[in-house]
This record gives structure tokens, C-alpha cells and sequence, in this order.
């Protein structure tokens, strides 16, 4: 049972040795084109429970009216 701790210590030492010299991740926050819209803009809830169908579909109705097809 010591020797299992023992080497138990020794790994969590290294671990947290090596945890210690790392850098973190830099986040890079999100970019959005312009033509991007916020559904909360057309009324929908971020609750969880609101069925927000009629807020979707007026922000892709918006969103449609200006969008310009390329092909």
C-alpha cells in the first residue's frame, strides 16, 4: 500500500509539474458577418421552454429580404 502511494505522489507531482509550465489556450472571441442577425431582436426567449417559431422564422424572413442570390 506505500509503495502504491509512493508512485501515486510521484505522478502527481510530475502531472502537476508539467500542468504548471503550460500556457493556457489564448480564446479568441467569435466574429460575425454583418449580415448576422440576433433572434432575441425579433423576440425570442433563451429560456429553455419558449417555443420561439415565429421569432426564427421573422429574423429568416428579414434576413431573405436582404440577402442578394449569386448564382
Amino acid at each position: 500500500m506505500k509503495k502504491l502511494l509512493s508512485i501515486f505522489s510521484v505522478l502527481a507531482i510530475g502531472i502537476s509539474s508539467i500542468a504548471q509550465q503550460g500556457k493556457l489556450p489564448v480564446v479568441i472571441s467569435p466574429k460575425f458577418k454583418k449580415d448576422t442577425l440576433a433572434i432575441t431582436s425579433f423576440g425570442a426567449v433563451h429560456d429553455g421552454n419558449t417555443l420561439n417559431t415565429k421569432a426564427i422564422k421573422a429574423a429568416i424572413d428579414a434576413i431573405s429580404k436582404k440577402a442578394v442570390v449569386l448564382f
